[in-house]
């Protein structure tokens, strides 16, 4: 929870320092899945699942896959916000380091 804490506010700062003014939200559902960070737009959400785990595993995305499903498509990116240090474009998914830039 540290972690999330630390990358959600970073987030946070970025997104004031830089005045953009996006609205970032956090969703839980009755069973307990969750997004850790949304951000909803008139074309769809973009979502973040922030784990501090320095290897990348596709269990890490299945929130992120399950809130796509539930939305039925509205999601137009799904981001991986891990421990490690290499950024990386996947087919389905981003991944970047908590210390990206590009967030």
């Amino acid at each position: 929870m540290l972690f999330e804490n630390l990358v959600v506010s970073e987030i946070y700062k970025r997104n004031y320092h830089k005045n953009q003014f996006r609205n970032f939200w956090f969703w839980r559902d009755s069973n307990g899945r969750k997004e850790d960070l949304l951000e909803k737009s008139v074309r769809g959400f973009d979502i973040y699942e922030i784990k501090s785990t320095s290897t990348i595993m596709s269990k890490l995305i299945e929130g992120l896959d399950y809130f796509d499903r539930i939305t039925k498509g509205r999601v137009k990116s799904k981001t991986l916000i891990y421990g490690g240090e290499e950024d990386q474009d996947r087919t389905k998914f981003r991944v970047r380091s908590w210390k990206s830039a590009d967030i």
